[in-house]
């Protein structure tokens, strides 16, 4: 994120964020809290179901993921379970490296690629966002789902 006090002040507000996203859910923690450079991350659990509960940035390009995870559905992408403005509630995937699958790994960083070049515009043209996600849906494999 950064450095120094204003990370801390940073940190704290998304600790609260994440707090009471937490309670509107029903989730549980089932692991420690991390950041990234713009990012809380927490592993949650909600009825048995391994959840990742995502706090990022709402300056950042991140705080729009959940339009796109929205868009694929679970498609070549992490499925989002729930969202509320940029708070995101998102399927865990296993952690383990050797069960990655390397395609499936390269398909989903093509389509972080096309998310991110899409976000490029400001804002987004409708109809450039449709062409690229087509082309990054075929790509992935999953020509039938993007329109």
């Amino acid at each position: 994120m950064g450095d120094g006090e204003t990370d801390k002040a940073r940190q704290q507000e998304f600790r609260a964020t994440a707090d009471a996203a937490l309670a509107r859910w029903g989730c549980t923690p089932d692991g420690d809290v991390f950041f990234t450079h713009s990012s809380l991350l927490w592993p949650v659990t909600r009825d048995g179901d391994a959840l990742m509960l995502k706090v990022p940035d709402p300056g950042d390009d991140e705080a729009h993921g959940a339009a796109v995870l929205r868009y694929f559905d679970g498609h070549g992408a992490v499925r989002l379970v729930d969202s509320d403005g940029h708070v995101q509630l998102l399927e865990r995937v296993g952690t383990d490296a050797g069960a990655l699958d390397r395609d499936l790994l390269l398909r989903f960083t093509y389509l972080h690629l096309m998310q991110c070049a899409a976000w490029s515009l400001n804002p987004p043209d409708q109809k450039y966002w449709r062409a690229c996600a087509r082309a990054a849906a075929s790509l992935a494999g999953i020509d039938g789902h993007a329109g």
